[in-house]
């Protein structure tokens, strides 16, 4: 008997990239043996002195874009958190 293949699938947890990919996760090959590794991206961030893509304005307009995009290609249910269209992302009223 073949033993599958292991692999370790790290993400955070409040990342809209973790959440359209794991609702991919159906069209993995069967032998693959996954373990989900939950991080907190927020604090690698705080750790070593720089900010994430939700707190520099072009990089989270560009990321919610681009999010939208990917999960109507894939016909997975995406919307723009409230208090991201409200008052970080103006141009999320447009999705």
């Amino acid at each position: 008997m073949t033993k599958g293949l292991a692999a370790h699938w790290f993400f955070d947890v409040v990342s809209p990239f973790s959440y359209l990919h794991l609702r991919q996760f159906g069209e993995l090959h069967p032998s693959l043996e996954l373990k989900l590794v939950p991080v907190l991206f927020a604090g690698l961030l705080r750790r070593w002195g720089t900010k994430g893509p939700a707190e520099l304005p072009s990089k989270r307009i560009h990321t919610y874009r681009y999010c939208a995009w990917a999960a109507s290609r894939h016909e997975s249910p995406f919307v723009c958190p409230r208090a991201i269209r409200s008052t970080h992302c103006p141009l999320c009223a447009f999705w």
